[in-house]
C-alpha cells in the first residue's frame, strides 16, 4: 500500500507498514514519526504570541498553507499542536522546511 497522506502532511514520509492479521487479512499501519531535535531548525522568522493565534493561522501566514501547522510544532518541540496557542508573549520559531535548511550542509 503507498502512503495515503498529501505532501504538506507530517505523515507523508512514513513508510506504511503491512502485517497479517489473525484472520489473514492485511492490517495497515504507519512507522513511528520521530520528532526532529528543535536546534536541527533554521529560523525563516520568529513570532510573539499575542494569545489568540492558532497553529493553522501561522502557518498560512508564513508558508501559505494552513496544513504546514505541523513545521512549527515541530520546530517547538511540540508533538501536541494545542502546546502553540499560549501563553501570551511566548516566542515561536518559524522555521525553514528541514529539507531547505538541510539543503546546504552536506
Amino acid at each position: 500500500m503507498d502512503n495515503p497522506f498529501p505532501q504538506n502532511s507530517r505523515y507523508a514520509n512514513l513508510a506504511v507498514l503491512t502485517r497479517t492479521g489473525p484472520d489473514g487479512a492485511p492490517q495497515y499501519s504507519l512507522a513511528r514519526r520521530i520528532l526532529p531535535a528543535p536546534e536541527r531548525f533554521v529560523p525563516l522568522d520568529r513570532v510573539r504570541l499575542s494569545g489568540d493565534e492558532r497553529p493553522d493561522t501561522l502557518a498560512y501566514a508564513a508558508y501559505g498553507d494552513p496544513a504546514l501547522w505541523w513545521r512549527i510544532a515541530d520546530a517547538a518541540g511540540e508533538p501536541d499542536p494545542a502546546g502553540l496557542s499560549g501563553p501570551e508573549g511566548r516566542l515561536l520559531t518559524i522555521p525553514l522546511p528541514l529539507e531547505v535548511a538541510d539543503n546546504g550542509s552536506a
